[in-house]
């Protein structure tokens, strides 16, 4: 969990370098907040490095390997700078609306603690980034009709097995949770806290932000 945690820390972190650029920055303020986007530009940026990689590349374990590394030394960097500030969290006015929302994404971060459990993920998510893992290829074998379905969420889940990290692929799909409330927040009314709650609140939630299947993010 430790690991899964830091390697969270540095898609964060990757997102941030990302964000550095100027033209990328004002493609995504016109739609959201930034600092809800940072995880999921890391990834979908790292994806599409990746996949072509397991699809073509001989040496494609090791450069996965190198990814994993890549990604847990920015993690770890980060921790340091967090260690080594002194937070100041500022506390919104709080009224019942705010403290349910808060609530609720507590819920959800909470919930990608736990090991994954989930039969339909343990049969062909996990089972397909593990392999992955192991041999830099998608699985290609016909005794299991879900290799079919192994792609490249699959793909970028492997790099946390490097690390043992389990719940690495949880904390990208709850990162898909953060992304819409950066977005909702852009939306200068009344009710955008609503409409948050909305969505947040939504019993399929449950089921796409507390198992590892890459449908969410």
């Amino acid at each position: 969990l430790f690991f899964s945690l830091i390697l969270f820390l540095g898609l964060y972190a990757i997102g941030e370098l990302i964000f550095s650029n100027k033209q990328i920055q004002l493609i995504f303020l016109n739609i959201s907040e930034l600092k809800y986007q940072k995880i999921l530009i890391a990834v979908n940026f790292l994806m599409f490095v990746l996949f072509p990689v397991v699809l073509f590349f001989p040496y494609s374990k090791i450069l996965l390997n190198f990814f994993s590394i890549f990604i847990f030394t920015f993690g770890a960097y980060k921790l340091c700078l967090i260690a080594k500030k002194k937070l100041h969290i500022k506390i919104p006015k709080l009224n019942l609306e705010i403290i349910i929302f808060f609530l609720l994404i507590l819920g959800f971060f909470l919930i990608t603690f736990s090991p994954v459990n989930h039969a339909d993920s343990l049969d062909y998510h996990m089972s397909g980034a593990l392999h992955i893992f192991k041999t830099g290829k998608l699985p290609t074998t016909l005794d299991n009709f879900h290799n079919l379905l192994v792609g490249s969420g699959e793909v970028f889940y492997s790099l946390g097995f490097f690390f043992g990290a389990e719940q690495f692929g949880t904390l990208v799909q709850f990162s898909g949770l953060l992304s819409l409330v950066g977005i909702i927040k852009k939306f200068k009314t009344k009710n955008n806290i609503f409409f948050i709650l909305l969505i947040l609140s939504s019993p399929v939630l449950l089921f796409l932000a507390t198992t590892p299947k890459p449908q969410l993010f």
